[in-house]
């Protein structure tokens, strides 16, 4: 198994690194995916999510995104996220666990919320946000 380092994947990225990149997403239950972040984001790895997301049936309706380990995205990369969550209008709800102060965290639900369309809670670990997702 391929070790994910913290540099951008792109295209020229081995067969294992992408297969390593899509392990970290994990079906939870139907319609509910867990995704860990990986250290730095791409536009890349970001399709590579979302490629498998829209694969899913049923349907993804609920995202878990750990992005506790994960780096700012930069302003391209926000973009295709924006881009790719707004082809996939099932998805309404965004659990987020992500590190960061209490103002970042209200930033982020007001743009995931007032942006997008969606509903985005915001937790402090992974099993909270997990449980909560597939009660």
């Amino acid at each position: 198994m391929v070790e994910i380092e913290a540099r951008p994947y792109g295209p020229d990225s081995s067969p294992a690194e992408v297969a390593a990149i899509r392990d970290r997403a994990t079906l939870l239950a139907d319609g509910v995916v867990l995704y860990s972040e990986l250290p730095v984001v791409s536009e890349f790895t970001v399709n590579l999510l979302f490629d498998w997301v829209s694969e899913q049936d049923p349907p993804i309706h609920t995202m878990v995104l750990d992005l506790a380990h994960g780096g700012r995205p930069d302003s391209a990369v926000r973009k295709v996220l924006r881009q790719r969550l707004e082809s996939l209008p099932k998805i309404t709800t965004l659990r987020v666990v992500f590190a960061g102060n209490l103002l970042v965290k209200v930033a982020f639900k007001f743009v995931v919320g007032t942006v997008l369309g969606r509903s985005a809670i915001v937790y402090d670990c992974v099993e909270d946000a997990v449980k909560a997702a597939t009660q």
